[in-house]
């Protein structure tokens, strides 16, 4: 597939220059296929394509009656046909160099990202957690979704958030958020102080040039009490089949600009949360990823159809896997242009929320 072009530039200029006879000349035009080569093929690719041309550059100027090759003229399109092989071959090699120079930063970034986001456990304080990520490719950029949950003397809290822009500046400044969130959580009994502790973090340790959205949650006995900082909206699956997307009534801003914009803080809010319900948080990415006609993924209109198809309706994992095989469908023929996160919470049936010391989080 990467000689596809240049292969078919030999073909055609051959055919074209043998159809239209002798009056006309086309073998010049044959430099174009070690130069189309440069722009995909490796190096030694490029110079097989110039080997072939070279042939039949000689073979078709015959064929024109081209005057003798120790003409003058003949011989200095040559020197320039050899002198375009090489560069054509130089740039590929520096094409290459590079490409494996990003392949390998993107790696990096990749790895550092995943050791940030370390794997949930199925089981938390007698609450049930899935998690599905959707990293980007090789050959794109690298963003800063996070996520953590952990055990507290308060109950389980979890944050989901987004970095804004893309890189290690993000990857940075999402391991700064969520390192200051798994030593808040576990001290500070008011959520929203949780955030302002973060922000601060964010505002000292992180990339300046970055804000980050963020939803807090904190698993009660009997409900769900959010911190709202311009994250996407939570949403709630009751075990009627029901679907309520959770709008904040006190809508936050990003942390790292709260403090630009008069220090206003978000207070936090409480809904009911009982057995076989299934709270899910997302992030942008998952309705910023389009289809091949630029459609974003109508997440709202795709779960009243997915939620039947649970096997269980109380497991996350169900829900989580239904939706994250319907995104990746959604996507099917065009690609992931930014990372998406789907995490779901439950109560687990088989046991009751723990208190006192907590163990490690995640």
């Amino acid at each position: 597939m990467r000689l596809a072009l240049p292969v078919a530039v030999l073909v055609l200029v051959t055919a074209v220059d043998l159809v239209t006879g002798r009056a006309t000349i086309f073998y010049p035009f044959l430099v174009l296929a070690p130069a189309l080569a440069a722009v995909r093929a490796r190096p030694l690719e490029v110079v097989a394509v110039g080997a072939v041309a070279l042939p039949v550059r000689y073979l078709l100027g015959a064929y024109d009656s081209v005057p003798d090759p120790t003409d003058s003229f003949f011989q200095v399109n040559t020197v320039v046909f050899v002198l375009a092989i090489a560069i054509s071959t130089g740039v590929a090699r520096t094409r290459q160099r590079r490409e494996g120079h990003l392949r390998a930063l993107t790696r990096v970034a990749v790895a550092a990202q995943q050791a940030i986001l370390l794997p949930a456990p199925e089981r938390l304080g007698g609450v049930l957690t899935a998690v599905r990520y959707f990293a980007l490719d090789d050959h794109a950029d690298v963003g800063g979704d996070l996520y953590s949950a952990v055990e507290t003397p308060f109950g389980v809290r979890v944050l989901i958030g987004d970095v804004q822009g893309k890189g290690m500046g993000a990857v940075r400044t999402a391991a700064v958020a969520l390192g200051a969130f798994r030593q808040a959580a576990r001290s500070v009994p008011d959520l929203a102080d949780v955030g302002r502790r973060i922000e601060t973090a964010v505002l000292v340790d992180g990339d300046p040039d970055r804000f980050v959205t963020a939803l807090f949650v904190e698993v009660g006995t009997d409900h769900l009490t959010f911190a709202h900082h311009g994250h996407e909206p939570p949403v709630l699956l009751r075990s009627d089949a029901t679907v309520v997307e959770i709008e904040p009534p006190d809508p936050g801003l990003p942390l790292g600009l709260t403090e630009w914009a008069g220090g206003e803080r978000p207070s936090t809010w409480q809904v009911p949360f009982g057995q076989g319900d299934v709270l899910l948080l997302t992030t942008d990415g998952v309705t910023d990823n389009r289809d091949e006609h630029g459609r974003p993924y109508p997440l709202l209109d795709r779960l009243p159809l997915l939620l039947p198809r649970r096997a269980d309706p109380g497991s996350p994992t169900d829900t989580v896997t239904l939706l994250a095989d319907d995104l990746r469908h959604h996507v099917r023929r065009g690609h992931f242009t930014d990372d998406a996160l789907l995490l779901t919470l439950a109560r687990d049936p088989g046991a009751r929320a723990r208190r006192g010391p907590p163990p490690a989080g995640i």
